[in-house]
């Protein structure tokens, strides 16, 4: 006689499913104990409990959270002193879950009925969200906030209780100032919060009445000069400062700085060899100067922006009383995915000192 189970105990280890009906996906966890007893005499020697992705060799056993939504499955197997084996199952279903998801956060200018206008002395909010009612126990509530760019104070101007939908508010908002709109979307288990800012209306030129600030494209704001145009430079840009890039972002960074870091080898290689680049060094640097060198000691430079280096085919031409010469760079994937080769190619070249060949040598180094 085989051994027998004669239960496949179920809870919910967080108690959830008390509150929400229901085991919740990525949020419940499940505590699972098994009744067997072995026949004639025999005793249970192992348990084997298989759920959510894991085999357990326990007779009790907590999950890691729960993955996957909908019927689950529980799988035993139990073995007895003699080495006769019994299976058995039992199915349970979990809750969908994910955090609210956001689809929609436009904010525009516009007249008072909603018309988009870049001279309106209105804005337009627009929010799409959707989110698990799970059992229509887990409500989500939004929140939309305004305030003046310079005010400290937020205003709150819409509200929703829905767990999904689309709400749009008009505000009234002055045409010479900047203005930020707040979101904040919570439901039971996420809470998120987001934020735009919306310029002032549109004017070609605006003087301030500082008469210490102009603005293209927009009203002046502060005392400096306010550009909110695409703008083309046809002759050079000359600053004697730092330029931020991304200013007050996340990504904001020191031009002065990255123009001042010094180079890194990152190795050679003679013609027909390959330079590994590692994609570790390929996701920070911004540039790569890459030298071709020939026994005779001429040289063929390439400053090449970061997102250039992978082309397949990058050319240099070379050019003097002695020399005449095209050095060619090929990019390659490695198999192994991690980052790709750098290799000379002089198949096409000619090189003259003194009528002597020359052999040629690749250095990569970047910043």
């Amino acid at each position: 006689m085989v051994p027998s189970i004669s239960s496949i105990n179920l809870s919910d280890a967080t108690g959830l499913s008390n509150t929400y009906g229901g085991y919740i996906k990525t949020k419940s966890k499940a505590n699972i104990s098994i009744n067997a007893s072995g026949s004639y005499s025999s005793t249970i020697s192992s348990y084997s409990i298989s759920v959510n992705g894991t085999t357990y060799n326990s007779q009790t056993v907590t999950t890691d959270v729960l993955k996957n939504a909908g019927t689950n499955t529980i799988s035993v197997t139990v073995r007895d002193s003699r080495g006769r084996t019994t299976k058995s199952s039992k199915s349970f279903n979990v809750l969908d879950y994910n955090a609210p998801v956001l689809s929609e956060f436009s904010n525009n200018r516009c007249n008072e009925d909603g018309t988009i206008n870049d001279n309106g002395e209105n804005i337009k909010t627009t929010v799409t969200w959707s989110s698990n009612s799970l059992n229509s126990k887990n409500i989500l509530t939004l929140h939309i906030y305004s305030k003046k760019k310079d005010s400290n104070t937020w205003e709150e101007i819409a509200s929703s209780s829905n767990n999904s939908g689309t709400k749009s508010v008009i505000f009234v908002a002055d045409g010479t100032s900047s203005y930020d709109v707040k979101l904040v979307i919570s439901d039971k288990f996420n809470s998120a919060t987001y934020t735009r800012k919306i310029g002032t209306t549109y004017r070609l030129i605006n003087f301030r009445n500082t008469g210490k600030g102009i603005a293209l494209g927009k009203v002046s704001e502060e005392d400096l000069l306010d550009v909110n145009m695409d703008t083309r430079f046809r002759k050079a840009v000359r600053s004697e400062n730092d330029v931020i890039a991304g200013l007050g972002t996340s990504n904001q960074t020191s031009l002065f700085g990255k123009a001042n870091k010094k180079w890194i080898s990152i190795g050679n290689a003679t013609q027909g060899n390959k330079i590994h680049i590692p994609q570790s060094v390929y996701d920070i640097a911004y540039e790569y100067y890459i030298v071709v060198k020939t026994s005779h000691g001429s040289t063929f430079p390439f400053y090449v922006p970061y997102n250039d280096v992978k082309k397949d085919l990058i050319s240099g031409y070379y050019f003097s009383d002695s020399y005449c010469a095209t050095a060619r760079l090929m990019a390659t994937s490695r198999t192994d995915k991690d980052g790709f080769d750098i290799s000379l190619n002089m198949a096409w070249t000619k090189e003259l000192y003194n009528r002597q060949a020359s052999t040629f040598e690749i250095y990569i180094y970047y910043r």
